[in-house]
C-alpha cells in the first residue's frame, strides 16, 4: 500500500516536470529555421523503446515482444533541446507500436501543436 502511494506521487510529479517549456509553441526552434518551411509546425521528436521487465508467469505472453523477451513498451517525446516533454509507460511489450502511439496521443499531457500551427 505504501509503495502505491509513492508511485502515484511520482507520476503526479512527473506530470508537472515532464512538460513542454513553451506549451504554446509560438516560435520555430532555431535549429529548424534553416529548413523552413519543411519543418514549420514541428514541435518535437518521438520514439519508442522496449524496457526489459520481469512479470508473473500468467502475464508473460502479453509482455513478450517480437524479439522473444518480456518488456514494457515506452514512448518518449523530446523537444529540440533534448528535454523530455512526454513519457508514456505501462504498455505490454506485445502491444503494437501504433497502439502505444494512439494511447499516448490520447493522454491529456501529450504535446500537440496548437490549432492553426500546421498549414
Amino acid at each position: 500500500p505504501k509503495f502505491g502511494a509513492v508511485l502515484r506521487a511520482m507520476v503526479s510529479f512527473a506530470d508537472t516536470v515532464i512538460v513542454p517549456k513553451d506549451p504554446t509553441y509560438n516560435t520555430v526552434h532555431e535549429s529548424l529555421r534553416q529548413y523552413s518551411p519543411l519543418f514549420d509546425g514541428c514541435i518535437s521528436a518521438i520514439d519508442g523503446t522496449h524496457v526489459p521487465v520481469c512479470v508473473a508467469r500468467e502475464s508473460h505472453d502479453d509482455y513478450t515482444n517480437r524479439k522473444g523477451w518480456a518488456s514494457q513498451n515506452v514512448l518518449a517525446v523530446v523537444d529540440f533541446n533534448m528535454r523530455f516533454t512526454f513519457v508514456g509507460v505501462g504498455m505490454a511489450g506485445a502491444v503494437h507500436d501504433m497502439a502505444v502511439l494512439r494511447k499516448g496521443w490520447e493522454a491529456p499531457t501529450f504535446p500537440h501543436p496548437p490549432p492553426g500551427l500546421l498549414p
